[in-house]
């Protein structure tokens, strides 16, 4: 909802007359009246007016991004190792390269957090449009192994009876970790280790 249609709704409740083409409002009985009621968007404690949304509308939101007191170290020390998996060796994770570092960028997006993703998104996402066919299938071989890679470190998790993927709670929290440690600065780094 953005601020426009917030005000449409409180306009209609408050039983001014209008008339609205897309985003915009063309006709308005009392422009005084709309104002004060667009100006009450200030004074709302936005923040809070979400979080109670959330709660109300996704009541598994807090268990999917709580936070955790574990060190970036303990969150990603075993990640930064090669491991075993289904009886084949797979490598270490590589969090500050550009390629992991995109995977991780692209299975950690806003739609995926709450849902889940297929090969074809997370190709779409880091190769866009394949050129032809034999593109498209090599394409969707390299997501088939750094979706190995994620499962083989427990990142992610495959859904049963399915092609669908979503992240684990280790997962969420050590991305997010990892993502968040490539954004600061090294001032804010040096801060934290005085």
């Amino acid at each position: 909802m953005n601020g426009r249609e917030w005000l449409a709704r409180q306009m209609t409740e408050g039983g001014l007359r209008f008339r609205q083409q897309a985003n915009c409002f063309v006709e308005v009985e009392d422009f005084a009246r709309a104002q004060a009621l667009f100006d009450q968007q200030l004074r709302v404690n936005w923040n809070s007016m979400m979080n109670r949304l959330t709660r109300t509308y996704h009541p598994t939101h807090r268990q999917l991004f709580a936070g955790s007191d574990q060190t970036l170290g303990e969150l990603t020390t075993r990640l930064c190792q090669p491991v075993e998996w289904q009886g084949r060796r797979v490598r270490a994770l590589s969090p500050l390269s550009l390629a992991d570092t995109q995977l991780l960028q692209a299975v950690s997006r806003g739609e995926f957090a709450i849902g889940d993703f297929r090969n074809r998104d997370l190709r779409a996402i880091l190769y866009g449009e394949a050129a032809d066919v034999a593109a498209g299938r090599r394409q969707s071989g390299a997501v088939t192994r750094r979706i190995r890679l994620l499962r083989a470190h427990g990142l992610i998790v495959k859904i049963p009876k399915t092609q669908r993927y979503q992240l684990t709670a280790h997962g969420r929290l050590a991305i997010a970790a990892l993502l968040q440690a490539q954004k600061a600065s090294a001032a804010q780094l040096q801060k934290l280790a005085a």
